[in-house]
């Protein structure tokens, strides 16, 4: 049988990796999730994947709309949730893009620790989280919390790796936190999107880390980025209360889903390199 997926969230750049790379899938807007029951109506079973929320630096820029913030963390989600509830049974399984901030400084971050808060986008993510256990938790569907780490490639302006490649091939600098001295869980976007294949044909329910399991400096990167592409890339050093470590413990993709194929940030450096 065929599946049916609807991914909400059509101007993320991962939600068009999964339109593109997952066969069924049918992407729309946040704004629009108000047709949706109309879309539900019409199938017989349905996969969700919900990939939508304003980037947590924006909250940083001064034209940032609080209303438009709250409502694309929080408020249409709210939306979604109450149409799921009352299609449950119509609905196999959702899959709900959260984030690694929900553990702050974590070395190496297993499903079952303690979230730690650290930030209103943390916030939001949590409580995302706990607001669809509530009403659909006891349904018969498979909800699964993706806590999606550092995600990288495509079509990416967002990611600390996208901004390096950018600096080192226009020589525009770089703001460079805490002498690059942070550590984070860096996870290329053609792994993520088979790994959401896997979850997709798989039973799996619960939290799972979409996290390549490894810690890198971001020091490192622009060493990387700098023999790369045999620039020296202009850095202003800033220094900024913020997370040190946060890498995840992928024990799950690896075990149950069975993915190991990992890409690393120097096979991405590479294929820049050759397409520059």
């Amino acid at each position: 049988m065929n599946k049916n997926i609807i991914i909400i969230g059509a101007r993320s750049n991962f939600s068009n990796y999964l339109n593109k790379y997952i066969e069924g899938c049918n992407l729309i807007s946040t704004k629009d999730i108000d047709n949706l029951e109309h879309k539900i109506q019409k199938l017989d079973t349905i996969d969700f994947i919900y990939n939508t929320s304003f980037h947590s630096n924006l909250l940083h820029s001064n034209n940032t709309n609080p209303v438009d913030y709250s409502n694309y963390s929080f408020h249409y989600l709210s939306k979604f949730v109450n149409i799921c509830y009352k299609y449950h049974s119509k609905i196999n399984s959702i899959i709900y893009t959260s984030s690694c901030a929900v553990y702050g400084d974590n070395s190496f971050a297993k499903e079952d620790d303690e979230i730690k808060i650290k930030s209103l986008y943390a916030s939001l993510k949590a409580s995302s989280e706990y607001l669809i256990e509530k009403y659909l938790g006891s349904k018969n569907i498979n909800l699964i919390y993706a806590r999606l780490f550092n995600l990288y490639g495509g079509n990416d302006h967002f990611s600390v790796v996208s901004k390096i490649i950018y600096a080192a091939k226009n020589n525009t600098p770089f703001c460079l936190l805490n002498n690059g001295k942070n550590i984070r869980d860096f996870i290329y976007i053609y792994d993520a999107v088979k790994i959401y294949k896997l979850i997709l044909d798989s039973n799996f329910s619960g939290k799972i880390n979409i996290a390549s399991g490894h810690g890198t400096e971001i020091q490192y990167i622009i060493d990387l980025a700098e023999i790369t592409f045999q620039k020296k890339i202009k850095i202003i050093k800033k220094v900024k209360n913020d997370v040190l470590a946060c890498v995840g413990c992928n024990d799950i993709i690896t075990n149950k889903l069975k993915f190991k194929d990992f890409k690393n940030l120097k096979y991405f450096f590479e294929i820049n390199s050759i397409s520059s």
